[in-house]
């Protein structure tokens, strides 16, 4: 249906004539469309009606009608602007971490945002037990990014986000992992802020602290690690630049445990990067596919062996490359938990 604008734009170019006796069918046909438009369109209220049947009743020249009916085109725009204006400063889009594997890691706070949205607009990696937490009016629209696949680009994800925002329903963004890390939040936002739309960051468990909590690898450890670096895998290729070098070779010198997001399909640009930087082939990997989920696998591998390790795994879903000698630690931990399984189970056996 079309909305008050354009009604009244429609009324000006029809005779006069036609107006008066059609006039209250216009206005039944417009209380109608009110119905159904959000209360921040462009309507007629109560006044307007009264105006615009007044005008059309009026023993008054057809130039005078004319005039008047353009007056309240004039009124009606300006409210229009009015209520775009105060709608933009009230409304708050949600930028939403969904965490980076099963339900549980969602954060209270994000239910809460989520269980209240009227829209939800979501991507690739949010688990379908996380979308079945919205209300049951909420409308869910997918706008996920995946590699080497057709997806949205990241300007029409902008564009929905704001059209969607100055409508006056509850928008909420709802990213995989954390919307900051790797997630383009800090986009979103900015886009939406330039146009007056204000957002609110909730944050989420991100990529490389869950798979690293459910692998059992520390991202951190005193004597082997003292920091801990994320890199996204997306932008690696095989260039040999001497600023480049010199970055990659900063990060070695530091003694930062590497996390590569999105990495392994370049797992040979990063291995090639390593290598000319002066690491050590025998540097220890683990490559967590679906991490922080039931199906999870790990894999582990060194540098100059990777490439051929990130061809090996066939199992589909995103997987997060940990790289430093934290590896060694994890797998310490793995071999003694191991361990201490077999003990509890032999003493079960024995006392019974």
């Amino acid at each position: 249906m079309m909305q008050g604008i354009e009604f009244i734009k429609q009324m000006l170019l029809k005779s006069l004539s036609s107006i008066k006796p059609k006039l209250s069918e216009m206005v039944d046909e417009f209380s109608r469309q009110q119905l159904t438009t959000s209360p921040f369109s462009i309507q007629l209220n109560t006044n307007n009606f009264f105006l615009l049947r007044k005008i059309a009743v009026k023993n008054t020249n057809k130039k005078a009608k004319i005039q008047q009916l353009k007056q309240l085109v004039l009124q009606c725009l300006k409210r229009t602007e009015r209520n775009k204006t105060f709608n933009k400063q009230r409304q708050t889009v949600q930028i939403v971490g969904a965490g980076c594997g099963e339900i549980e890691l969602l954060t209270l706070k994000a239910v809460q945002v989520i269980t209240q949205a009227d829209v939800i607009v979501y991507d690739n990696l949010v688990c379908a037990e996380i979308l079945q937490l919205a209300a049951t009016h909420c409308r869910l629209i997918y706008m996920g990014k995946r590699f080497a696949q057709k997806s949205s680009t990241q300007d029409e994800i902008n564009q929905s986000l704001y059209q969607l925002a100055i409508t006056g329903v509850k928008v909420v963004r709802l990213k995989g992992g954390d919307p900051n890390v790797f997630g383009r939040g800090s986009e979103e936002a900015l886009f939406l802020a330039k146009r007056g739309v204000k957002s609110e960051f909730i944050a989420g468990i991100t990529a490389a602290l869950g798979c690293a909590a459910s692998s059992g690898i520390p991202l951190t450890h005193r004597k082997v690690a003292r920091s801990v670096t994320f890199v996204t895998g997306q932008r690696c290729n095989d260039q040999r630049e001497q600023s480049v070098i010199d970055e990659w070779q900063g990060l070695l010198s530091a003694n930062s445990t590497l996390a590569f997001y999105m990495g392994k399909e370049k797992a040979l640009e990063i291995a090639t990067r390593l290598m000319l930087a002066g690491a050590d082939g025998r540097l220890p990997v683990a490559f967590i596919t679906n991490g922080a989920r039931q199906k999870q696998t790990i894999s582990f591998s060194r540098v100059d062996q990777m490439a051929q390790a990130a061809l090996n795994i066939k199992q589909a879903g995103p997987t997060l490359i940990i790289v430093g000698e934290v590896v060694t630690i994890g797998a310490e931990l793995e071999h003694c938990l191991a361990f201490c399984s077999q003990s509890v189970a032999a003493n079960e056996g024995v006392y019974g």
